[in-house]
């Protein structure tokens, strides 16, 4: 599935691209729709996500 899913996103061009993050190794996110960030979880509205200890930077 998530194959699948990342080979649309160059179809939307350049901009959407930088906007995408990989967190952890099951969660895609668009950065500009954080809310929080606090150690190693991030809020995108009321959903608490993990940050994966490979991703962090």
């Amino acid at each position: 599935m998530l194959r699948n899913s990342v080979s649309i996103f160059p179809k939307y061009g350049g901009q959407a691209l930088r906007d995408i993050q990989l967190i952890h190794r099951s969660f895609i996110i668009n950065i500009n729709h954080i809310k929080k960030i606090h150690k190693n979880r991030l809020w995108i509205e009321k959903t608490e996500i993990p940050i994966g200890k490979t991703y962090k930077n």
